[in-house]
Parts: structure tokens; sequence; C-alpha cells
């Protein structure tokens, strides 16, 4: 999967499986859809809350500098990671290609006045817009706004106060906005595919559960990479249930709902799983059960 940062950054390098120029695969001989494959199972109980990984050495550790987190580092360690796994799955469906995505981090201290006009909706964030965005429009825009992503760490998650939050709960909110992208390329694949994967109403809340869910598969894979740190449940579970919103068909769920989306994609590691929950016509189209 290529994956740009915006114009006024330079692009990232790709490599392997990241690679931009990739041509399109041929679609099966038959008339049936190409079929999402089902990643491998957990080797633990998924009714069983994440493991307590003492030993996980955490994304943060990554983008440290003299034990201060570099919030735009960890940012681009998450994405490009995120990046890394649904190239994967994207590559293990003949028929579909890698997508591209462009990703913003909006406020860093070089440009800390830096705005980015979305071209949906107009929307312009700035680096202390409480609320990380995706914009469809081209190949996708991730936008992450970075000062309001350094407050995580000191406990404030877009305006809320959760229980508890940290280094996690930034990152899973980063892949939320990555399983934005992944909707958006299912649906627009397989259409040009001319499979029939219908798009979800505006404003549906499951359009907000799918992504919760996608995360949840990020995350999985990022416990069997060996980033999942003691606590680091609770971080998660705590961020989600703070950012719920009442009962109702719009907005992102509520916190129940939050949790249960993110544990069924996280106890899975399934992206088909999330499909059949919360995409109901997508999964009809591509017969999954």
């Amino acid at each position: 999967m290529s994956m740009k940062r915006g114009s006024h950054l330079a692009v990232l390098a790709a490599t392997g499986a990241m690679a931009a120029a990739l041509s399109l695969l041929a679609p099966h001989e038959s008339s049936a859809a190409p079929q999402p494959q089902p990643t491998p199972q957990p080797s633990w109980n998924p009714e069983q809350r994440l493991p307590e990984a003492e030993s996980g050495q955490g994304f943060s550790s990554e983008a440290q500098q003299n034990g201060v987190v570099d919030v735009p580092a960890f940012l681009t360690v998450i994405v490009k990671d995120a990046d890394r796994m649904w190239a994967e799955y994207f590559a293990r469906i003949q028929g579909l290609v890698e997508p591209s995505v462009r990703y913003h981090l909006v406020g860093t201290v070089l440009e800390p006045t830096y705005t980015f006009a979305a071209e949906c909706g107009g929307t312009v964030v700035t680096g202390f817009t409480s609320n990380a965005y995706y914009c469809h429009a081209g190949e996708g825009d991730i936008v992450l706004p970075v000062f309001s992503f350094a407050k995580i760490w000191s406990g404030e998650l877009f305006g809320r106060v959760p229980e508890k939050t940290g280094d996690f709960a930034a990152a899973v909110v980063v892949a939320h906005e990555f399983g934005h992208h992944i909707q958006d390329e299912i649906f627009k694949q397989y259409n040009a595919l001319n499979v029939p994967v219908p798009d979800m109403p505006s404003g549906d809340k499951n359009k907000e559960l799918i992504a919760d869910c996608f995360s949840g598969n990020w995350a999985f894979s990022a416990f069997h990479k060996g980033y999942i740190q003691s606590g680091d449940w609770a971080e998660v579970i705590a961020s989600l249930r703070a950012i719920g919103d009442p009962p109702g068909k719009s907005g992102h769920g509520t916190p129940d709902e939050r949790q249960a989306a993110f544990e069924r994609g996280y106890n899975t590691g399934d992206p088909t799983r999330c499909i059949v929950a919360y995409w109901p016509g997508a999964a009809s189209a591509l017969n999954l059960r």
C-alpha cells in the first residue's frame, strides 16, 4: 500500500508490499466476488480480555527522545504499521489492489500554524482541533491534529477525560481513522470490479462501529508483534467509553457499542467478522456469513 504525507511534507519511501505502482490483479474466472480470507484465530480464549503483556515494548519506544514521546513520530509509526497490516490483507484477496492513502500531521512544532482544509464538507483542521478526521475524496486523507493528540498523554481525549488513557489509546484512534479508509477502499474496489457492494447511509453509526472493529483488527496484529503492554487494554476501553455517544441511529455508537465493536475486531482478528456485523449489505454482496 502506498502512503503519502500531505503535499507540504515529504513523500514516504515505498518498500516491499507498500510499493505505489501496483497493477490490478485479474479477477476470478467465476462470476463470484473475490472473497476476503479470514485471518488466523487468536491462540487464547476469545472471550478473555486482552492478555496483559508485561514485556511488550510499546509503540512509544519507537518515538521517544530522552524518554519524551515525539508525538508526530509516534503518529507516523502507527500509520505506517496499520498501512503494512492492511496492505497484507488486500494482497490476499485476488482482484483487489493495495490502496494508497495520504496522511496529514497538522500542527507540528515546525509548522504550528499549518491547517488542513478537507475536500469533504470544507472542514478546516488545526493542530488543536478536538477530533481526528478521514476524508474519502481522492485517494483518501487521514487528518491528525498533533497538539490534540499530545493532550492524550496528559489525560484528555478530544475534550473528554477518560478514567485512563495513554499511548495505546492514541494509537487506536489513529487505527479507527485508518479503518474508515479501509471501508472506503472495499466499497470502491469491489464496485470497480462490478460487484455491487452498497455504501452505508450517511450518518449511519455503523460507519463508526466498523471503524472501531477494524481498529480492533489492527490491535490484534499489534499484540502478535509484541507491542501491547500491561494496562493498554484498560486505556483503550476507558477511552472508547469516554467518547461514546447517546443511543440512536447516528453518532459514533454508545459506550457499550463502541467497546463491543473493538472487542469483536480484536478477539477475532478477522475483518470479515466486522463486515458481517456492521455492513450487512456488503456481507450479502460478498457472500460472507
